[in-house]
């Protein structure tokens, strides 16, 4: 018997999320709708259902029925599969559509520094947007008797396996939606799954879909208890590494008091100057991840050409760890939460009443002219240093290779260790010292497995080797020009 059944799935974002509408300018912007409201195309939903089915090794041939796609015939013919199911576009909770600004810099490749004038700015909806979808398809029950449409047709129990896939990648964050990836974007946790099935065994069945549909109740799905396709066993690698910013630590992004900066919201000033620190959020200062991945792409980047590798092949081998136009990298870094966090205060020395009174004070900086060395008059700035402890921490997904025999692992152990011994700042105005970060140890963690790399000079014997074995395997991967992938 032919059914029509419907999967509504309401989740709620654990992370910021980014559903790009392409670049206008430096601006990223997100897909809006015609009422100007951000929107989740149906059709990136379904290229990332496509990719975690293909992630789960599901048959081939059950992904081209169910969402349709190019199908290789014959040697140089293709033929075109329709989708045998409908994929709505996401709607977006009315009390949770408000639109955050982040900003960020390019970084000059070559020197390590933020370019001038290139600036960008990223909107994003922010961690507990609620979205809305649905999935839905005709089906056969399996009882009818007619073979050669039931071969054709899509089968109830295979569609709800693939619908709690999908559901377990939600669950697991395996399965993550929209653009920004690589910056932790994207993760979502299911609120409620609901099954809705109309069958058209008469015309008072036909009547209640066409005309009643949208108010009859479907069941709760208790997804955990059915089958589903399981992800090969791919291992992720963490990093982290805990410490604290002893001097302080700086970024130019225009001050918005409490929250990121909302589209359209003014920013701060103080003492009539707009004054320039740390983004900040509810629960305190942050730096963006993006800024973070692009500190260490660029100190792989300089590591990569110590190692012979021509201009061409370490553009690639960037591209497998960190993503590229065309490529999804590798890793995942999240921001850098500043705990306990507090504004560097400095005594400032005040004259009244022709007494000097000493106050507290942010810092305040004087504007140099480069070419008399003197000061501009009334060219003061402003600017929010902020102390505290944090914790970098990011991801090496989708691992197959041996722990030891992992090529990425040394580069990324490198440039941690240097951040750790205050070697590679973070953050602006690091010529004064500011950005330096304080760790001791840099922590690696595979399944339930972590081993501790000292930053110091003073390795141990067992740190050593580890070290060791990961450079072989590095210098390998940097010596084989015709491979970029692991």
């Amino acid at each position: 018997m032919n059914q029509k059944v419907i999967y509504n799935f309401a989740i709620k974002a654990i992370s910021p999320i980014h559903f790009g509408a392409g670049q206008d300018g430096q601006e990223r912007k997100l897909m809006k709708d015609t009422q100007g409201k951000p929107v989740l195309p149906g059709n990136s939903i379904g290229g990332a259902l496509r990719e975690y089915l293909k992630e789960a090794q599901v048959p081939e041939k059950i992904i081209l029925k169910y969402m349709g796609g190019v199908q290789q015939v014959e040697a140089g013919q293709e033929t075109f599969i329709t989708s045998g199911i409908y994929i709505s576009d996401g709607k977006i909770a009315e009390d949770a559509a408000e639109c955050f600004r982040k900003e960020g810099t390019a970084v000059n490749p070559a020197y390590g520094a933020a370019e001038n004038h290139m600036k960008y700015t990223l909107d994003y909806l922010p961690e507990g947007t609620e979205i809305s979808f649905r999935i839905e398809g005709d089906v056969w029950d399996g009882k009818a008797q007619d073979n050669i449409r039931k071969k054709e047709g899509l089968c109830a129990a295979e569609l709800e396996k693939l619908i709690s896939t999908w559901a377990y990648g939600f669950d697991t964050q395996t399965l993550v939606l929209g653009g920004q990836k690589s910056n932790g974007f994207g993760k979502f946790e299911i609120k409620k799954l609901v099954k809705t099935v109309f069958s058209f065994d008469s015309g008072q069945a036909v009547d209640e879909y066409l005309f009643r549909r949208k108010s009859k109740k479907g069941d709760e799905v208790v997804w955990k208890d059915l089958a589903h396709y399981s992800p090969a066993n791919q291992n992720t690698v963490v990093f982290s590494m805990s410490g604290a910013f002893p001097y302080g630590v700086y970024q130019a992004f225009t001050s918005q008091g409490d929250s990121d900066t909302a589209a359209g919201a003014s920013v701060e000033f103080q003492g009539g100057q707009q004054r320039t620190g740390l983004l900040k959020k509810a629960n305190g200062y942050f730096i963006p991840s993006t800024s973070l991945k692009g500190l260490i792409k660029n100190e792989v980047r300089m590591l990569l050409k110590r190692m012979k590798c021509s201009e061409k092949l370490a553009d690639q081998k960037l591209d497998c760890l960190f993503g590229g136009k065309e490529r999804r990298g590798k890793l995942v870094f999240s921001d850098l939460q500043i705990e306990a966090g507090s504004p560097v205060e400095v005594d400032r020395y005040i004259k009244r009443e022709g007494k000097w009174n000493a106050k507290k004070g942010q810092p305040i900086y004087n504007k140099i002219d480069r070419l008399t060395a003197g000061g501009f008059d009334s060219a003061l700035i402003h600017r929010q240093e902020i102390q505290g402890t944090g914790e970098r921490r990011f991801e090496l997904l989708r691992e197959q290779v041996n722990f030891y025999e992992n090529p990425c692992i040394f580069p990324l152990v490198y440039v941690l260790r240097r951040i750790g011994m205050g070697a590679v700042p973070l953050g602006g105005r690091t010529v004064t010292g500011l950005g330096q970060f304080s760790a001791q140890t840099v922590t690696i963690a595979v399944n339930n497995n972590t081993c501790e790399i000292e930053t110091d000079q003073g390795l141990s014997g067992e740190s050593s080797r580890r070290l060791e074995q990961w450079f072989e395997s590095f210098k390998r991967w940097c010596d084989d020009e015709n491979t970029s992938e692991l």
